[in-house]
């Protein structure tokens, strides 16, 4: 169970739960519909989970050559390929039966566009080009989408903000694992920017990212008329990574400012569905 469970990649079906329950939260305004949450959350955790495992059927090979993901289950032999596939299939059933039957059908629509993102486009690009990177931030940003449509049913200027504040997010996050992964991506000969074009560049990148995130952040305060309780905490916060991204150029140490950048990644993401979901 414990292999299965770690083919599932637990932590990112997790952390696009949060971001999906706080947009539900904030889109529910104190009226909660404990099965339409609960339908929700379990279809778009086991429709990310049936994802997460089909990308570790592909990338096996991959896998093999990388320090932190040589020893999963599928390149060691532990749990086959045919097994893994059923597993997949399995939690996808699960996953979109749930949102069909507890949710609307734009909330199934918007999480199968995030699957097929993920699996269809981001898996296999990531072994040809850089820019891999922004198509994965478009499937990771589907989430809080999905929590949002699944009460209001419907794409609007809040919808929008949601997911722009996310791809921003993720942008600054992937580039940071980039870097003090660089050599694991570089002996898998995985073209992430700071392999391809180097890392000066990709501190650019990460800085215009920060940036956008803090403009995202007031567009969604804006949209969603969200108060002192949203705007303080991810202002000064969006600030600060704006500042952290900046130090970066005067670093002499990139793998350590990197994971200080990945580490601030995951404060400023709770502190967003914190803020989002309180407001």
């Amino acid at each position: 169970m414990k292999l299965y469970y770690r083919l599932s990649k637990p932590g990112i079906v997790y952390g696009n739960a949060l971001t999906a329950l706080a947009a539900f939260l904030f889109a529910s305004s104190g009226h909660i519909d404990i099965v339409l949450l609960l339908g929700m959350l379990i279809g778009i955790s086991a429709s990310i989970a049936s994802a997460c495992v089909v990308n570790n059927v592909i990338d096996r090979d991959i896998d093999m050559h990388m320090e932190r993901t040589k020893d999963r289950a599928i390149p060691t032999g532990r749990v086959s390929i045919p097994h893994a596939l059923v597993f997949a299939l399995v939690l996808a059933v699960i996953g979109f039966a749930s949102l069909l039957l507890f949710t609307n059908l734009l909330t199934f629509a918007v999480t199968l566009f995030g699957v097929f993102v993920y699996v269809g486009l981001y898996t296999p690009l990531k072994r040809v080009t850089l820019h891999s990177t922004i198509v994965g931030a478009l499937a990771g940003a589907v989430p809080p989408v999905v929590g949002y449509v699944a009460v209001t049913n419907r794409l609007d200027s809040i919808a929008l903000a949601l997911f722009l504040v996310l791809v921003c997010w993720q942008m600054v996050h992937f580039f940071a694992i980039a870097i003090f992964r660089i050599d694991d991506y570089a002996k898998a000969n995985i073209p992430v920017m700071p392999v391809r074009i180097g890392i000066f560049r990709t501190k650019v990148a990460m800085t215009v990212y920060a940036l956008l995130f803090g403009f995202s952040v007031y567009a969604l305060a804006l949209a969603g008329g969200l108060g002192l309780i949203y705007e303080v905490p991810l202002g000064i916060l969006s600030l600060g990574w704006i500042l952290l991204s900046l130090a970066g150029f005067r670093t002499g140490d990139d793998a350590r400012w990197a994971r200080r950048m990945f580490f601030y990644s995951l404060v400023i993401l709770l502190a967003f569905c914190a803020a989002l979901a309180l407001s």
